[in-house]
């Protein structure tokens, strides 16, 4: 006689073919899933029918969709979401419900859990946690949705003290490592496409990849180059990513007369990444928080890519960045708000070629002994059966 397979239902507003962190993350730990043992209900204004086809597990595309919505519009898509994912529970026999996110997912399962005893799962990050707590209504479902919750899964120490000072139990909350793909991300990749694009040939350069938001800090670089250019004529800063923020660092560029040593890229799929991590010296993304709008940096999986093609990471002292660099070892940690401490440690990588070449290396050995999605998914496979008791 067979036994019984354990069967999850990942829901989730963020999935391929939609760019972005949560996006990245729970694609690579459900592909690292059993295919008969994870099933995806994910938005149908991102679907990709190739991509769907040729995914080793089952994907159900739904019409909806939460950012940008009104209150309203976001309660009747909820319960829209609802009967979308009790009808495939109950059609693929699903025991347990993942959250990809916590709102409005985990009271869709908290709906569930009530009437047909489904266990459910939660993942946090860093602004899904911090943003609700701005409205009462949303902070009172936001506690519901968790507390209610078997399991937490949480990317960093930041994100897990925010949800110890929600008042969720310590006992829930299970801290997982991010990974990346060491396959597609390696130092093997050949720039050289890059280099001639671009004109980086003889350059010393410095990187950024993240969307163009006052959170990430490509404005401090910006503000931190005529400091490096003293020391480092030759260094040029490439910025990838679109957003709302790039006016401002145009015309900032403009202001510092920077408009040859700096370059915008656009958008660049993370498929073509690695080269350009490739093509650069030093990796930066000095994130900080910006409290009034709850936006903080959750991890940061941009600093595991780059050390994985071998490359120092600089990174800001805020939300869940010290997770992803260990300050003097895979990269530097730095005060996000000071152009002056940025400078100084950019200045300190491209000057010192030994030290640059180390930090590159402990992060790449890290990357590959610890930090594969291989090891995330078995940590929460392991967390998952535990719920069969």
């Amino acid at each position: 006689m067979s036994k019984k397979r354990f069967r999850s239902l990942l829901v989730t507003p963020d999935f391929p073919k939609m760019s972005g962190g949560i996006s990245i993350i729970l694609y690579n730990i459900v592909k690292n899933f059993p295919s008969k043992d994870i099933i995806v209900l994910a938005p149908s204004i991102f679907e990709d029918h190739d991509f769907d086809k040729n995914a080793k597990f089952k994907i159900y595309r739904g019409n909806f969709y939460f950012l940008g919505k009104s209150l309203p519009l976001q309660i009747l898509n909820s319960i829209f979401l609802l009967f979308l994912t009790l009808k495939i529970s109950i059609k693929e026999r699903i025991d347990v419900i993942q959250c990809g996110v916590p709102l409005p997912v985990s009271l869709v399962a908290f709906i569930l859990k009530l009437f047909l005893g489904k266990k459910y799962i939660v993942y946090t990050y860093a602004m899904d946690v911090i943003r609700p707590q701005r409205s009462w209504f949303r902070k009172k479902m936001l506690s519901i949705g968790l507390k209610n919750a078997d399991v937490i899964f949480t990317i960093s120490e930041y994100t897990k003290h925010k949800l110890l000072d929600l008042g969720i139990s310590n006992q829930k909350i299970v801290k997982i490592p991010m990974g990346v793909d060491s396959k597609k991300f390696n130092p093997d990749v050949d720039p050289k496409k890059i280099e001639k694009k671009y004109n980086l040939e003889n350059k010393k350069v410095i990187l950024t990849v993240g969307r163009l938001v006052e959170r990430k800090g490509q404005d401090k670089v910006i503000k931190a180059m005529p400091k490096i250019l003293e020391k480092v004529p030759n260094a040029v800063y490439l910025i990838i990513g679109e957003g709302e923020y790039k006016p401002k660092l145009k015309e900032l560029i403009e202001e510092l007369n920077l408009e040859k040593q700096v370059i915008f890229t656009g958008y660049v799929p993370n498929q073509k990444l690695p080269v350009y991590y490739n093509a650069c010296d030093i990796f930066i993304m000095p994130s900080r928080e910006i409290p009034e709008e709850g936006d903080a940096e959750g991890f940061g999986i941009v600093y595991l890519e780059a050390n994985a093609c071998g490359k120092p990471v600089i990174g800001g002292k805020s939300g869940g960045i010290p997770d992803a660099i260990i300050d003097g070892k895979t990269g530097l940690l730095v005060d996000p708000h000071s152009e002056k401490e940025i400078a100084q440690a950019v200045i300190k990588l491209l000057i010192d070629e030994e030290y640059r070449k180390k930090l590159g290396k402990n992060g790449l050995e890290r990357v590959r002994r610890e930090l594969t999605w291989n090891r995330t998914a078995n940590l929460i496979m392991n967390e998952i059966k535990k719920l069969k008791d």
